[in-house]
């Protein structure tokens, strides 16, 4: 597998200034509505991005929604990696019902539409579209712990005014208390406003419940749809015959999705006989079934586990002539997902298969698909988390590996005194346009990042070769041979290291960052020398093996020159960068002032850089030991004379100073600021001036309106003044 992504940890989360909201509707009879048991109560979550949100001058630019279902609670936040919003948290209380996986949530031209379930009622909540709000500003404390001037987000009004309505609201009027329980449900707006919720029961049935459009005067209505072909119109208050209780049949829907095509509102329903079978709601009968195991090879040896739990989900889009589908089936410690496009053409249905591929994992628990990628949230039996994507283009997703998510548990937040959250990762969600994905977690969110090629070859599980890892874009025009010799010196780097205990690599992690060159380079000799690195006797042979495969790059020195060209940020991207001011991009200039310039963003970046920084000095480290340990096997090796002079003296210097730059990095973003008195501000400003280091006055205006709160980094503090500042303007 290629690693592609990596989590940041967004800390703050707990700062949040949460409104509820109570919806409570008619007291119902305790014999109505499907019944969850308590451990089968959701806990989902996923997030929702505006159409316009990769337009650069759209107000909804760079701004999504989060959505968590916990038990009878429906939470909202609204976030932005732009503008900070005021009022953008608020929960809604279902109280005496558990609210349903699968929160749907559709963007029109005026408002925001939110349809949510719980195993008694259905709800359609409407909130302003951004572009509709006033142009005012208030305070907000942000997730930094700021106190700082936001725009209002959608949610900033909200109120239970009208949750009730007919339009908005429906009791659900069948089952009694042995009701087979709902493991699944799904809802969808279709073009004319009118909300339809489908429910599934352990039984095989499914009940669907449709919302008028609002103003239309129109009452709500539920089917109860059987295999059978057993049908039974419901209206509001009447009561059908009680759905037997039993076990789990072939029939019994796993994974639920709806589409509009045409002018019918469709129902894909995947079953745990790993039948597809879609449902017409314009004529309320099954219109056509496909079995996703005839496109499995072999399925001789796939078994259905007890707890089997498939997943469907549909691509994006609105297209009224054809959908996207992903199918995930679930086996004994197997699964396979399944790409299919349905489209209906002259009142006809067809069904496209794409592709299909294997998956190795013991459970997946949440599914995301994307314009461009499918996601899946995995897990083994050992609880160990995992998460993968690939590519929906079908010439790709069935030949290409999947490509992994580095889920950093050990990452340090600046709340380092603050009770622990709970991190239990509960959904996921991408948005392929702006290339904004997270892992929604019970308290707690994480954003995903883009890997650069060092990350993806350091952090991977596996050795990669250059056809995995594409040549980074630097100012060096990289050859297929040169890249391979790099990439073959970065992993050797790595093999180095491992030989090595953890207790010697911090005693030399410790010396490095004291500044103490001279005994750090002593330190390195001799644990290169004594070959009692780890309690394994054979270590000493390991290292010298390690090493030994640079014997078979031709140009070593222009190798190592070449990581660290890498290794380099400045220098491998200055070239590239250009700026906004330049003639005739005023309105660019203009709209890139407050990018990424939210306490979400600064959160976000502070994050990525304190592992960039981390790990860059990592390797920096397993360099030096690894150009220590060629110059001790020069002979080996087959060191020329103008390779040796330069492993000894430029490559070594070169690696030291990028370790000190990445280590000073790495400090910044994980010291707090500290307050400091007005003679002693007044002091630092004047030394500054004497050294004429910086622009005093721009760095002091900057900063004054910044005010972050007690335990933020310093390197948060240089992002949301001037670093960011200066990061925007080119």
């Amino acid at each position: 597998m290629t690693t592609s992504k990596r989590e940041v940890f967004i800390p703050g989360w707990d700062t949040l200034q949460w409104r509820q909201i109570v919806i409570q509707g008619p007291q119902q009879s305790a014999d109505v509505g499907i019944k969850f048991t308590q451990h089968q109560e959701a806990r989902c979550g996923g997030g929702f991005c505006y159409k316009e949100s990769n337009q650069m001058s759209s107000v909804t630019r760079n701004r999504f929604i989060i959505w968590r279902c916990l038990g009878n609670v429906l939470e909202l936040v609204e976030q932005s990696l732009d503008v900070n919003l005021c009022n953008n948290a608020v929960r809604y209380c279902f109280p005496g019902c558990c609210v349903l996986p699968n929160v749907a949530i559709t963007e029109l031209a005026h408002v925001i539409v939110v349809l949510v379930a719980t195993d008694k009622t259905v709800h359609r909540l409407t909130f302003p579209h951004p572009s509709k709000l006033p142009v005012v500003t208030d305070t907000t404390i942000t997730l930094t712990g700021s106190v700082e001037t936001a725009q209002p987000s959608i949610l900033y009004s909200c109120s239970s005014d009208g949750l009730l309505d007919s339009s908005n609201y429906a009791l659900i009027t069948i089952g009694s208390s042995d009701t087979s329980l709902v493991p699944m449900c799904s809802s969808h707006l279709s073009p004319t406003s009118k909300a339809t919720f489908v429910l599934a029961t352990h039984a095989g049935s499914m009940l669907v419940v449709t919302l008028p459009s609002p103003g239309s005067g129109d009452f709500s209505q539920q089917i109860e749809l059987r295999q059978t072909s057993m049908m039974q119109r419901l209206w509001t208050g009447i009561v059908p015959t009680i759905m037997r209780q039993g076990g789990c049949v072939p029939e019994m829907v796993c994974g639920l999705c709806l589409h509009s095509l045409g002018s019918d509102v469709y129902i894909f329903a995947l079953c745990r006989d790993s039948k597809l079978r879609i449902w017409s709601t314009a004529q309320w009968e099954c219109c056509h079934t496909v079995n996703l195991l005839d496109y499995i090879a072999d399925v001789s040896n796939l078994e259905l586990a007890d707890d089997t739990q498939h997943h469907l989900r549909k691509s994006p889009g609105d297209s009224l002539k054809r959908v996207g589908l992903a199918a995930c089936l679930a086996f004994d410690g197997k699964q396979q997902v399944c790409l299919l496009q349905v489209e209906v053409t002259n009142s006809e249905m067809i069904v496209h298969h794409i592709a299909n591929r294997p998956l190795s994992t013991d459970r997946v628990h949440s599914m995301c698909v994307s314009r461009a990628e499918v996601w899946l949230l995995c897990s083994s039996f050992s609880g160990q988390t995992s998460i993968v994507h690939s590519s929906v283009d079908g010439t790709q997703f069935g030949s290409s590996a999947w490509n992994t998510v580095i889920c950093d548990d050990r990452f340090v937040t600046r709340m380092a005194d603050s009770p622990p959250m709970d991190r239990t990762p509960i959904g996921i969600f991408a948005d392929s346009r702006t290339g904004i994905s997270g892992l929604i977690q019970e308290t707690s969110l994480s954003l995903l990042r883009p890997c650069d090629a060092l990350e993806m070859v350091y952090l991977s599980d596996s050795s990669l070769s250059a056809e995995d890892v594409p040549p980074p874009m630097t100012g060096l025009q990289q050859e297929s041979s040169s890249w391979s010799d790099t990439l073959c010196v970065l992993q050797v780097c790595r093999m180095v290291s491992q030989q090595f205990s953890a207790d010697s690599l911090e005693q030399l992690d410790a010396v490095l960052d004291g500044g103490d060159v001279h005994s750090a380079l002593q330190l390195i000799t001799s644990l290169l020398s004594s070959g009692s690195q780890t309690d394994d006797s054979s270590s000493h042979d390991g290292l010298s093996e390690s090493i030994l495969r640079l014997a078979d790059i031709d140009g070593l020195s222009a190798a190592i020159s070449s990581l660290m060209f890498l290794l380099d940020v400045a220098t491998a991207t200055t070239r590239f960068l250009g700026s906004c001011q330049a003639e005739g991009d005023a309105e660019r200039a203009l709209w890139c002032q407050k990018l990424f310039s939210s306490s979400l963003a600064v959160l976000c970046l502070s994050g990525s850089v304190q592992q960039v920084a981390g790990l860059r000095r990592r390797i920096c480290r397993d360099l030096l030991l690894t150009i220590y340990g060629v110059l001790q096997r020069r002979n080996e090796i087959g060191l020329s004379t103008s390779e040796d002079w330069q492993l000894s003296s430029e490559s070594r210097e070169q690696a030291l100073q990028l370790m000190c730059v990445y280590s000073a990095i790495h400090w910044m973003a994980v010291s707090p600021i500290q307050s400091v008195t007005q003679s002693q501000l007044e002091t630092n400003v004047h030394q500054l001036l004497a050294l004429s280091l910086v622009d005093v006055i721009n760095m002091l205006h900057a900063s004054h309106s910044v005010m972050l709160a007690e335990g933020s980094s310093l390197l948060e503090l240089c992002i949301a003044a001037t670093g960011g500042l200066q990061l925007r303007s080119q």
